[in-house]
């Protein structure tokens, strides 16, 4: 009984703690005013290279993450705990220069 207790509370740190980066994720690509979308598909279209190319992220080794696409080249997946990592692949996305990224579909 011990080991399944811990489990269930290590599960619910962890989803604890991804709810948090989250959150604070979102709040630093709206201050940003980084675009962004949130969605639960498994696998999406992108344009890279004037070319329609699905990813399957259904067999992903994570269940959250976040993909950064400048409309253009293929999509750099990140966790919200690392996007300001990102920083500089995010302005790409609002640049003087760069048209708005098209919506995954």
């Amino acid at each position: 009984m011990k080991t399944e207790t811990k489990v269930l509370d290590d599960f619910y740190t962890a989803a604890d703690d991804i709810n948090y980066y989250n959150g604070k994720a979102m709040e630093f690509l709206e201050k940003h005013k980084f675009p962004y979308k949130l969605t639960e598909k498994k696998k999406i279209k992108f344009m890279v290279d004037n070319k329609s190319l699905e990813m399957d992220y259904s067999k992903s080794d994570a269940a959250w993450f976040i993909l950064i696409y400048n409309g253009k080249d293929k999509p750099t997946k990140t966790y919200a705990i690392d996007i300001d990592e990102h920083e500089a692949l995010l302005k790409q996305l609002t640049g003087p220069t760069s048209a708005p990224a098209p919506s995954p579909h």
